[in-house]
């Protein structure tokens, strides 16, 4: 149950990604301004060096709207969801690769490896070195 909790948000940005592949599912938006959808993706491509200000000038957004906004659609706050696309990014690189911890921590935008403990632990509820040796 507790790896369910885990990869629920994976399960959905994923099912959040099928939905804009269906052509007759809309959300509710104003036609000049991109879908929710869409600034989801940019988060998981630019997870590295995204701000909110900068997803929002993307976007042309104000930023405090876009917090506002993505908080309502998605239930999580902006830093949540760089945060989990991180994590995501580092389990994947833990499994797949051979790299260091700390190699993984600044490839996924964090400059202390002590943080990335303290945030995957929080995340995966253990730290990446047990992560990786039980994969």
């Amino acid at each position: 149950i507790e790896m369910v909790s885990y990869y629920l948000p994976v399960m959905f940005t994923e099912l959040m990604r099928v939905f804009q592949l269906d052509k007759n599912f809309e959300f509710n938006q104003r036609p000049e301004r991109a879908n929710i959808i869409d600034i989801l993706h940019y988060i998981e491509l630019h997870y590295g060096n995204c701000t909110l200000t900068s997803v929002a000038k993307e976007f042309n957004f104000n930023p405090n709207y876009l917090g506002n906004m993505l908080k309502e659609r998605t239930g999580k706050k902006f830093i949540e969801l760089v945060q989990m696309q991180r994590m995501i990014q580092a389990s994947t690189m833990l499994i797949n690769t051979d790299k260091k911890i700390d190699e993984i921590a600044y490839e996924i935008g964090y400059e202390s490896t002590s943080f990335l403990y303290r945030k995957f632990k929080e995340h995966f509820g253990q730290t990446p070195h047990q992560f990786r040796k039980k994969q």
